[in-house]
């Protein structure tokens, strides 16, 4: 009887061992489902962060590249608009300098034209009055020149007869 009891322990502490282990194995198995259900988790809001890094860092690009082309429009702007103000004054100190010129040849010719009048020297009279047509000519041809319409004139070959 003792034997039996004993055999009847045994097999009863076997049992409650054997619970015991199969529960262990289970929550191990729960806890191990757990660890790799976090750990999936934190991956994909890993890859979720950082996708929209990526996304911002795009944006910021564009943003800048935006920005780095008004900056270079509004440069370009600049430099034409200095180059603009470089060439009207290049243009208005050369009229002025034109206007200087031709008030100083009509002022030296009025008053050496008398003298070489009453000298009498053909010759110098004539290179005189050939040199001043020349240049009136000149004057006339560049000044006509100069206006939009006389230039596409004389691209399409000369004037339009009307």
């Amino acid at each position: 009887e003792d034997e039996k009891e004993d055999e009847e322990d045994k097999a009863a502490k076997e049992k409650v061992e054997n619970e015991k282990k199969e529960r262990d194995a289970e929550a191990e198995e729960e806890r191990r489902k757990e660890k790799e259900a976090i750990k999936k988790r934190e991956e994909e809001e890993a890859e979720k962060k950082r996708k929209e890094e990526a996304a911002q860092d795009k944006k910021e690009e564009k943003k800048a590249k935006k920005d780095d082309d008004k900056e270079k429009k509004s440069e370009k702007e600049e430099k034409s608009k200095k180059d603009d103000a470089k060439k009207d004054s290049k243009k208005e100190k050369e009229r002025a300098k034109k206007k200087d010129t031709k008030r100083k040849r009509s002022d030296s010719s009025d008053s050496g034209s008398a003298s070489e009048d009453s000298s009498g020297d053909k010759r110098r009279k004539k290179s005189r009055d050939t040199r001043k047509t020349k240049e009136r000519e000149r004057r006339r041809k560049s000044s006509s020149e100069s206006t939009p319409r006389s230039r596409s004139r004389n691209k399409k070959g000369g004037r339009k007869r009307q």
